[in-house]
């Protein structure tokens, strides 16, 4: 199952749930955002940047497939942002699903092997395991659950539970939704002979269909209110507005090219297919909106 987008989602907006996971020990406040080096044009999975800057900043790379290049990527990165931003201190950490993926490369694997804290490595599955062990009501726990587990139906008989345990954590209403967001595009993944509708229905949502959050994303409830309202402009509008919203709720942020493309159709019924296939994708593909 890919993750990366996921993952991008959840720590951009809890970083603490990044330090919660690893047990890495942090002392300042951190933020989780993307980073690309132009000088060697690359983009990382994510950089994680201390507010007192005279602690470590992670580069991060979440490793779901076996790649054979990804310590040689992490060390060009860290050795990048370290010549343009002198002074700082650069620690690499790659996230791999499980063992199966980490596909050793010297001399650069051997760098995560030296329990030099500048190096690390982790891997997800076990790091939920012992998550779930030290604490298991962490709402990371909750939101994993369909990454967890490989038994459909059991995941279909505790969807709810896991789903509704995520909206009462207590956490800030915006963190929710978007942990939400999350449990719900993977849901889609396990899922995808299922429509969005009836994943959601999976779960046994306590409110009406229609008031859900990531419903009125995928359908665009509420499109323009105003004058445009009903109008074909303002329509329009609303289409390319859920277009764009369907895709960052099912696969987290989705390039600025993407973006530009769809804000050029200004045809109403190829908006709206375009508007039905970002529903059904299976995952992103971009050239769906350049053909």
């Amino acid at each position: 199952m890919k993750t990366d987008k996921q993952l991008f989602k959840i720590f951009t907006n809890v970083p603490e749930f990044f330090f919660d996971l690893t047990g890495i020990d942090y002392q300042t406040n951190y933020t989780f955002k993307s980073e690309t080096i132009k000088e060697i044009s690359r983009s990382m999975d994510g950089l994680i940047e201390p507010d007192d800057l005279t602690k470590p900043h992670y580069i991060v790379e979440f490793q779901m497939q076996k790649k054979d290049d990804i310590y040689g990527r992490i060390i060009i990165e860290m050795a990048s942002l370290g010549l343009k931003k002198q002074g700082l201190l650069y620690h690499g950490v790659i996230v791999f699903a499980d063992k199966s993926v980490n596909v050793q490369s010297e001399p650069w694997s051997s760098l995560f092997e030296s329990n030099n804290p500048a190096f690390q490595i982790f891997y997800l599955d076990k790091l939920l395991n012992a998550l779930e062990e030290i604490n298991p009501e962490h709402p990371l726990i909750f939101v994993f659950q369909p990454y967890l587990r490989k038994d459909k139906i059991e995941l279909e008989r505790v969807a709810s539970k896991y789903y509704n345990k995520i909206q009462e954590c207590g956490l800030p209403e915006n963190v929710i939704n978007s942990l939400c967001d999350v449990f719900v595009s993977w849901m889609m993944i396990c899922f995808e002979k299922l429509n969005y509708k009836e994943v959601l229905k999976m779960m046994s949502l306590t409110t009406p269909l229609e008031e859900t959050l990531a419903y009125k994303e995928l359908v665009a409830i509420g499109e323009k209110k105003g004058e445009e309202k009903g109008e074909e402009k303002g329509e329009k509008k609303g289409i390319r507005e859920s277009i764009i919203n369907v895709l960052e709720v099912r696969f987290g942020n989705i390039s600025s090219e993407v973006i530009d493309r769809i804000n050029q159709f200004n045809d109403l019924q190829k908006l709206k297919k375009l508007h039905r296939k970002a529903i059904q994708l299976k995952e992103m593909d971009d050239t769906v909106f350049f053909a």
